[in-house]
């Protein structure tokens, strides 16, 4: 971890807090082993998140959607193919989730994966958007009178 990080961050109790109860973890991702890749939510008492992703192959997959749970932005707070881990620097910037269901989830987000690598997202919650109603404009005409002249 950068020492930065994990001492400005207070999003890392997620890492540990309530390892001991179920709903203080939840899978997003367990089962794409033709793609290698692995994804996590963690959640602390207090509400805090952080997403966990990983990819255990030598496949960068851009685009990668991973189902969430909450719907709000997510930024990267760790990413092991940053140039200081002597990685590439494929990295994502804040990622709005969307509002699109996946593997039984309410919302998801694409990630940019690159290969063997883990990234850590923590979570500000957003307000859902929901589509405003579509309201019917009637066009007002203007009334005019015509006098007939003899």
């Amino acid at each position: 971890f950068e020492e930065e990080h994990f001492e400005e961050n207070e999003y890392m109790c997620c890492l540990y807090d309530h390892d001991y109860y179920p709903d203080g973890y939840e899978w997003c991702v367990v089962d794409d082993n033709k793609q290698g890749v692995f994804a996590y939510e963690r959640k602390s008492p207090t509400g805090d998140h952080l997403l966990v992703v990983l990819n255990f192959i030598g496949n960068r997959h851009t685009y990668y959607t991973i189902p969430v749970s909450i719907y709000g932005e997510y930024k990267e707070v760790i990413n092991t193919d940053k140039d200081i881990y002597s990685g590439k620097n494929v990295t994502n910037g804040p990622i709005m989730a969307k509002n699109i269901p996946a593997l039984g989830k309410k919302y998801s987000l694409d990630v940019d994966l690159p290969p063997y690598s883990g990234i850590i997202f923590s979570v500000t919650e957003k307000k859902v958007k929901t589509p405003e109603k579509a309201t019917k404009v009637g066009k007002m005409e203007k009334a005019t009178s015509t006098k007939k002249t003899k």
